[in-house]
Formats: C-alpha cells, sequence, structure tokens
C-alpha cells in the first residue's frame, strides 16, 4: 500500500515534509485568525499570555494585571524571555498563534527523524503524518494560546540526541525542556528512569536528567510560592482531595492506594485512559518502557481531572502525553515487525501485516478526526457567519483608546490585552482571584466597562454547584451590578448584548424598578409563573433607532407571592410559514438583577437594543417571538453551548410572537 503511494527517495521525503509542514501551519493559522477576528478566544489564557509577553518586552517582566500579580506565581515558564525576541517583532495575540501554531507542525519534523532510526522511510514519513492528523493537536492549535506545546518540540529533540548519542545537544533540550514549565521536569526525571531501565545506565543518561529535574522542580515551586500571593503552588487545588501539600498527597497516594484507586476510577479518566488506549491500537504498549517519561503526567491529569479529564483531548494537557505516545507507537512497530521477520514468516505475509497496520491506522485517526477535530465546529461557524454579531463587537472595541485602563468581559479581552493594566470582569463576578480567598477588586482609575452580557449565561448555566455554587451565582449578579450602582459606571453604547460603559453622570438604563413612567405601547399578559407576568413590550428612547436594531422595553409584573425560578429568553425571528430563521439567548435583565430577586408587588422594566441581522432582510422575516424559558430545579438540563447558541432540554414556560410590522 505504502509502496504504492509512496515511491520518492529520502531527499524528496524531506522536501514533501516540509511542504506539508508548512500547509499545515497555514491552515491552522488561517483558522486562528479567524477565530480571533471573530472574538473566539474567550478562554482568558490567550489574553493572559499576551499580557505577560507585551510587559515583558517593555521591561515589567512577567508582569500581568489580569490575575494581579507576577505570572511566576502562576508557573515557572522561563521560555517566556527566549520567546519575547520574536513577539516584539509582532506584538499581537496573533503573533502568539502563529509561534504555537508553528512549533506544533515542526515537531513533526524531530519525530521522522526518530522514526526513521526504528523503521523504514515509508512508515517514519508515515508517521509524521499521523502527527500532522492528529486531532488533539488540532485542538490544542485552535483551543487558546499556552507554553506547554513547546515542551513537545524541545523533548523530541531531547529524544532525538538521546538516540542518536550526542550529549551536547542532548542537555542543551533537556535544558530547553525544563524552562518551559515546571511539571515537565517530572518528565526529565523519569526521562532519567527510562535510560536506565534501556540499560543505558551513564550518569550522563540516567542520574544527570534525574538529577537535574529533581533540581529544577524543588526550585521552581519556590520560585513559584514566591511570587504567589498564597506563598504555595495554588494548581495543588485539583489535587486537594489527596492533602494540602505535595508530601502529604504522596503519602496519602502510597499510604491509601484502594482509595485512591476507587477515586480517579470515574467515567471521565475511563473515557480518557480507553481513547489513549484505541487511538494506536495499543501497539504503543508493545513498547511501554518509553511511556516512562510520561507516567508523571498522566498520572497528574488522572489525579487532579478526576471530574473533568475529558477536557484534556480538547486542550493542551495532552501536550507531554503525545510525545512519547508517537515515539512508543515508532517502537511497537519496530518490534512488531522485527518479529514478523524474524518468525520466518514469508516477505508476502509481511507486506500484508504491514498494510493491514497501516490502514488501520489511518482509519483510526480519521475516525478520531471525524469525532474529535475541532474543524467541523468551524465549518458551522463560517455557515453561520452572516448571522454572528462580529460587526457589533468591532465597532464598540474600537471606541476603547489604547492607553485606557479596561475591563471586560472574556471575549473582549484578548483585544485590550496589549497594555498593561486590563481587567476580567469574570474575576470581578467571581469576587476573588483564581484559587484564592483574595478579593478581587477593580483600582480606583479604571476608565473603561467593555461588556458581553451574554456571558452572565454561562455563569447561570454553571449556578449547579460543578463550577460555581447558587449562593456564589447570587453574589456575582450583584458584584456586576455594583459596577453600576457604587462604581459609578453607565452605559453609554448598547447593542444588542454589547455594552460600553463609562464613568459619567447619566448613561442608558438597561433596567428599572417601578420605573416613573410606564408606556406601554402594546399591553400583554403572558405569565411565565403564578407569581411573574409579562403585561407589555414599547419601543425606547434610551437609543437612536437604526435600521437594523429594534429598541424595546419588556414590563414585567410581580405578585405578592416571591419568585421562586430564574428566567431567561430567547429571540426568535421567524417567516411568513413559522419557519425559524434566526434564534440567540439572552439573560433577562443582563444577568444583573435575577428574577428571583425582584421585589415583590414590583413594575420590572427592562431595556433591550435587539439587533436583527442585516443578512436576514432577503429571508422576508416576518415575527418577532421571545420564548421565556427556566431552570429545572438547580440546573439546567443538556446545556451544550451558549456561544454556539445551543440549548436542549430546558422547560419553555411561554412564547408570545409579534408580527414585524406591528412592532412598537
Amino acid at each position: 500500500m505504502l509502496k504504492k503511494i509512496f515511491l520518492f527517495n529520502e531527499k524528496q521525503t524531506v522536501k514533501i515534509l516540509a511542504v506539508l509542514i508548512l500547509f499545515y501551519t497555514a491552515i491552522f493559522f488561517a483558522l486562528c485568525w479567524w477565530k480571533y477576528l471573530n472574538f473566539g478566544y474567550d478562554g482568558l489564557d490567550l489574553a493572559i499570555f499576551n499580557q505577560v509577553f507585551f510587559n515583558t518586552i517593555h521591561g515589567n517582566w512577567f508582569a500581568f494585571s489580569i490575575h494581579p500579580h507576577s505570572y511566576l506565581g502562576d508557573h515557572a515558564e522561563f521560555i517566556i524571555l527566549l520567546l519575547a525576541p520574536l513577539y516584539a517583532l509582532w506584538q499581537s495575540p496573533l503573533c502568539l498563534l502563529l509561534l504555537q501554531v508553528l512549533i506544533i507542525s515542526l515537531c513533526a519534523w524531530p519525530l521522522f527523524l526518530i522514526a526513521r532510526r526504528a523503521l523504514s522511510l515509508k512508515w517514519s514519513f508515515f508517521i509524521a503524518c499521523l502527527w500532522l492528523l492528529n486531532p488533539f493537536l488540532h485542538n490544542m492549535a485552535l483551543f487558546e494560546f499556552h507554553i506547554l506545546p513547546f515542551a513537545m518540540f524541545t523533548l523530541l529533540w531531547m529524544f532525538y540526541f538521546w538516540q542518536t548519542e550526542r550529549f551536547k545537544p542532548f542537555l542543551v533540550f533537556l535544558c530547553l525542556s525544563l524552562l518551559v514549565r515546571e511539571d515537565v521536569s517530572l518528565v526529565v526525571i523519569f526521562f532519567g528512569i527510562f535510560s536506565w531501565v534501556l540499560k543505558r545506565r551513564q550518569f550522563k543518561w540516567t542520574w544527570l536528567p534525574f538529577i537535574l529535574g529533581s533540581v529544577w522542580f524543588y526550585s521552581a515551586m519556590k520560585i513559584i510560592g514566591h511570587f504567589t500571593p498564597t506563598g504555595s503552588y495554588k494548581y495543588f487545588i485539583y489535587y486537594a482531595w489527596l492533602g494540602n501539600s505535595l508530601p502529604e498527597i504522596i503519602g496519602n497516594i502510597l499510604s491509601r492506594p484502594l482509595y485512591v484507586f476507587s477515586s480517579i476510577m470515574t467515567v471521565n479518566n475511563l473515557f480518557l485512559l480507553t481513547v489513549l488506549a484505541l487511538f494506536f491500537l495499543g501497539i504503543n504498549f508493545l513498547a511501554c518502557f518509553y511511556l516512562i517519561p510520561a507516567i508523571p503526567i498522566l498520572a497528574q491529569l488522572v489525579l487532579g481531572g478526576r471530574i473533568n479529564s475529558g477536557v484534556v483531548l480538547q486542550t493542551h494537557y495532552s501536550s507531554l502525553l503525545l510525545v512519547f505516545w508517537f515515539i512508543s507507537l515508532i517502537y511497537g512497530l519496530q518490534k512488531i515487525f522485527i518479529f514478523v521477520k524474524n518468525n520466518s514468516i514469508s516477505i508476502f505475509s509481511l507486506r500484508n501485516i504491514k498494510r493491514f497496520i497501516f490502514i488501520i491506522l489511518l482509519i483510526i485517526t480519521f475516525y478520531f478526526v471525524w469525532k474529535f477535530c475541532p474543524i467541523t465546529g468551524f465549518i458551522r461557524a463560517f455557515n453561520s457567519a452572516e448571522i454572528r454579531p462580529t460587526v457589533l463587537q468591532q465597532a464598540i472595541e474600537k471606541q476603547v483608546a489604547d492607553d485606557q485602563v479596561v475591563v471586560s468581559t472574556l471575549d473582549f479581552l484578548p483585544f485590550f490585552s496589549n497594555r498593561q493594566n486590563v481587567y476580567a470582569l469574570y474575576y470581578v463576578y467571581l469576587g476573588h482571584k483564581q484559587f484564592s480567598d483574595i478579593s478581587y477588586n477593580l483600582p480606583m482609575n479604571t476608565e473603561v466597562v467593555v461588556a458581553n452580557f451574554q456571558e452572565a449565561l454561562d455563569y447561570w448555566i454553571l449556578r449547579d454547584g460543578s463550577i460555581i455554587s447558587k449562593q456564589q451565582y447570587l453574589e456575582g449578579t450583584k458584584n456586576w451590578s455594583d459596577i453600576l450602582a457604587i462604581d459609578g459606571f453607565k452605559v453609554v453604547v448598547l447593542q444588542d448584548t454589547f455594552a460600553l460603559l463609562k464613568k459619567q453622570a447619566s448613561g442608558i438604563e438597561l433596567y428599572e424598578v417601578n420605573p416613573k413612567e410606564v408606556a406601554i405601547e402594546q399591553p400583554l399578559k403572558i405569565n411565565l409563573d403564578d407569581n411573574l407576568s409579562l403585561v407589555g413590550v414599547s419601543s425606547w428612547n434610551g437609543v437612536l433607532k437604526a435600521q437594523d436594531f429594534s429598541p424595546l422595553s419588556f414590563y414585567f409584573k410581580t405578585t405578592s407571592e416571591q419568585i421562586i425560578n430564574d428566567y431567561q429568553f430567547r429571540l426568535l425571528l421567524l417567516d411568513k410559514d413559522n419557519k425559524e430563521l434566526y434564534k440567540k439567548y439572552y439573560p433577562l435583565s443582563y444577568g444583573l438583577f435575577p428574577t428571583i430577586l425582584w421585589p415583590k408587588n414590583s413594575t420590572v422594566k427592562i431595556n433591550y437594543n435587539f439587533w436583527l441581522p442585516p443578512v436576514l432582510k432577503a429571508k422576508n422575516p416576518a415575527s418577532i417571538c421571545w420564548e421565556f424559558f427556566k431552570a429545572e430545579g438547580d440546573r439546567v438540563l443538556n446545556v451544550l453551548d451558549t456561544r454556539g447558541f445551543i440549548f436542549s432540554d430546558y422547560q419553555a414556560v411561554s412564547r408570545h410572537c409579534l408580527s414585524l410590522d406591528k412592532l412598537p
């Protein structure tokens, strides 16, 4: 099979691999660019790293304000200093995304060289192609930016120079690997053990990696503890069920193995282990010694991610695992081919076995690409690009000056991270810093708030206790509303769920309790429950009525009984046949004032400026609908993706439609 599709010599093969690496880089960077321009990087990390790089090249090493302390209090990622000169050439989050995609694709080159010393030219090329096709690497390239993927490149070269017994470059890439992040030192420690097991027991291959890794791990923990406000490694919180310190965690693992084993046998962990086992048909386990360096990382993920370890396959956390998963695949294949050859199996049979393995590995790879690759999500996003509110976000982002101190929701944060001071509304909502009881307070010189209030739906979804508790949810809504009530920010621009707030005397009122004037133009009587009704809709003069916007005020009436349900709603546009053309979910009262806090016997007015995508005009929308829904108990069931506007299995309590020509 390989012979039929691959007739090139080694020089030609190298050229083809170089072209594939460049093609991979171009395709995935283009996807990153599109995602960035469409405000898709809402996971916080890209903004954090961009601010760290920005401050570093301007002389304030490792400084960032999103978590107000030195970044060295989070991770010991000193390789940032080596990458900073490259960032200085293009000071943008896009530069970081390009570097990440490039380093992931370049890993195919040392992997090819490693395979070349154990397998044929054709199989070595095939292994490099499997790397570029790997969907977990695709996820890594498109999720956010992280430093950890750079360790894949340095570790692969470290292994290659170990394989070729070239000590000096081996030592260089070992040291570079240690600079990537503190937990890479655990891989280096176990690499020394791996060398000893494979009987390469000279000091420079065994004890030196073990000693350097151990010393660096200890030093990195001390450095992080020095710079973090709490004085200790905050990510130990992932292992809090085992103890509050590293010695206590190790002690409990060793003294209570049955308890640990029963605790980690969760559905998520079993799913992760199953996927890892099946990905290469288990061939890599035939060379299980080559998995030794990955042992501490696998233990780290299984012990620290008992609830959400499936996220490993969608993010950067699989970086260090994949390096040794591929290396062990190479040597597993070598064992199979040697076994077949040494047991007098005919060349024809060996050819068939190779053909069978090639086909099965290819089928499994494409199956996992289909199941896990994020590109399918991009295709859906491309198809809905015309109704994405990107133009609204861009319009608001451009109104913020480069020198202003900004606090924003997560989707805007990367665009404001090229400055010394920027803050996250996410932490304002939580009220404290990450994994800490230390309060997260905005400085007095904060000038601008940029918000996508749809982020409030995320917190509403997560209020089941898995991420935040119901009490934290209520406290978070108060923290956000205090920005308006106490800090003096007023809404100066409101476009759909996007708002620009500044400190000034007056602005657009998002909601009012018992407003002085109740001017209902379209009376309604829609009961959300026995204690809450939508009694009318009106136009309002808080904004100029633009061509693509519909400024409407909702009037709600409460009774003498306290509301016990928290409601949200979605807007729908229907054609004349009641076919759905468009939908979007909205937080009622912008997530600032949950219905369960509404006072009794009151009127609540909420002002919206709904955006109606202009592209829909060609589809002749006939009516606009609002559908109100609530959570079932303390949990929203089967919420898939608020950013993609996909909810399911919620209980709609009411729906009301108005003809577009009858809108107030």
